[in-house]
């Protein structure tokens, strides 16, 4: 059902932007958000079940950053150090999606990531929550995010974003 919702989002953004309104839709919130997130319940926070985490996590209504803050997003192939696909619960991993930010959004990022090593950054795309990593060093001026996006769903966001 979530990836339904997805692509749906996925398919309405990139429709408007066929239509000629590229620059609004890439304004939109909606495209990517980055909020903190926990494993703890907060005031005002909201839970979400997140595919590749086993319990919910709650995700603060606070913007970090959005697709407005973007420079620049590709589609990058993933590999361990030695050269093997990466296996992420149990699947095989090659893509994910490489995001440049402006110089003030790095700034930005990169001051809230230091204050918050060890808590979870939500990624969410088209509103839907795809992936809540671990923050375990500051993220400064790129970031590379994998979740249960295809390969498809990665190229379509970048073609978004970009």
């Amino acid at each position: 059902m979530k990836r339904l919702v997805f692509l749906a989002a996925i398919t309405a953004l990139l429709a408007s932007a066929v239509c000629g309104c590229k620059e609004s839709v890439k304004r939109d919130p909606g495209i990517l958000q980055l909020r903190l997130a926990s494993e703890d319940p907060r005031p005002g926070w909201t839970e979400v079940k997140v595919q590749d985490i086993t319990n919910p996590v709650y995700v603060s209504p606070e913007i970090v950053a959005t697709a407005a803050d973007v420079k620049k997003a590709s589609v990058e192939k993933i590999a361990t150090h030695s050269g093997k696909p990466l296996t992420y619960r149990g699947k095989e991993v090659t893509k994910g999606v490489v995001i440049e930010f402006t110089d003030d959004a790095a700034k930005r990022i990169e001051i809230l990531t230091t204050e918050h090593v060890d808590e979870r950054l939500a990624i969410l795309v088209a509103n839907v929550v795809v992936s809540a990593p671990l923050i375990t060093q500051p993220i400064k001026k790129r970031m590379l995010f994998f979740g249960e996006l295809s390969e498809e769903d990665c190229e379509a966001l970048v073609g978004l974003l970009n």
